[in-house]
């Protein structure tokens, strides 16, 4: 039986599925858990789930130092990366006339990450005009700058201005955040972990150094297995990171497909993979374009999943 709360939940996505739906962690466990528990394919509960999870009030980097005035067209920006949840660097294009908050217009954006010719991002990005006399500003852009070498090929240099970016603010946890990327890329998991160490010390609420911890220990029990060693404690860890960076972020396409990705084929649980492949599914298809084989795992979920109908977990 579904608890009264969830009752209460279900009943009021059935008279108007339009309605914000808001559930705090506590509720979203519960219904995650019961929705796992029951084998449950209905895709109105996961719509209802998947607007709770958009609507949840994840920890998201403050606005930095900046000025209120408009920025022009060609001018650097802060603007503010969604999928990340964090304000990056880049030169403001096309700008709307109006004004969501004070002192934040919305903007196509090139960001400071993209190759030279990249154009514009298609959609409308917040953005504020920089004060970069301030350590915020100038820390992030070496960062985003390092992030770039990536495309023209030049690791040591990227490397170098994550090491330049460290030492301008400490206090950055995207410095730490590069860093641990580029030991994951040269597969030196134990620097990528200890980096990952750095930026907890730094800020514990964001969600993004957990899930790539979670990428880090999932790669070094797959070495584990091939080398025809124990790789339970790696395993275990992976899933406690994926999950503590679903939690903080309930609402994030990578970290939701991290643990369908782990459930499927580390871990073969069939009914938690199907739980969070369906849950992709019902995201704007744009936001899941990156996501593979999705529709082959929910037409094998319609298969399996019957068969653990009368089963407990």
């Amino acid at each position: 039986m579904f608890s009264p709360f969830l009752l209460v939940f279900i009943t009021a996505l059935v008279a108007d599925g339009e309605k914000s739906v808001m559930l705090d962690y506590h509720q979203m466990k519960e219904l995650r858990d019961t929705i796992i528990q029951k084998n449950g394919r209905n895709m109105e509960l996961f719509q209802f789930y998947r607007k709770a999870s958009e609507n949840y009030p994840s920890w998201q980097m403050p606005k930095p130092e900046h000025f209120q005035r408009k920025p022009k067209q060609g001018e650097e920006v802060w603007f503010f990366n969604e999928d990340e949840i964090w304000w990056q660097t880049g030169i403001v294009g096309n700008m709307t006339k109006g004004s969501p908050e004070h002192g934040v217009w919305l903007a196509q954006v090139t960001p400071t990450q993209w190759p030279g010719n990249g154009g514009y991002t298609a959609d409308y990005q917040r953005v504020i005009y920089p004060d970069k006399k301030r350590v915020s500003w100038q820390s992030q852009k070496a960062c985003d700058l390092g992030t770039a070498q990536k495309e023209v090929k030049d690791p040591i240099m990227g490397k170098r201005l994550f090491n330049i970016a460290k030492s301008i603010n400490e206090d950055n946890v995207y410095a730490y955040l590069g860093l641990m990327r580029w030991f994951i890329n040269r597969k030196q998991w134990k620097s990528a972990y200890e980096m990952f160490q750095g930026c907890l010390k730094v800020e514990k609420r964001w969600f993004l150094p957990y899930m790539y911890a979670g990428i880090i220990k999932r790669k070094q029990g797959q070495a584990k297995e091939g080398l025809k060693q124990d790789p339970t404690e790696e395993f275990k860890t992976s899933l406690r990171h994926f999950k503590e960076a679903m939690e903080l972020n309930p609402g994030s396409i990578e970290a939701i497909n991290n643990l369908a990705h782990f459930y499927y084929y580390i871990d073969k649980n069939h009914r938690k993979s199907c739980f969070w492949h369906r849950l992709l599914s019902v995201f704007d298809k744009e936001k899941t374009r990156n996501v593979q084989h999705l529709t082959q795992h929910i037409e094998e979920c319609e298969i399996v999943q019957p068969q653990y109908d009368h089963e407990e977990l």
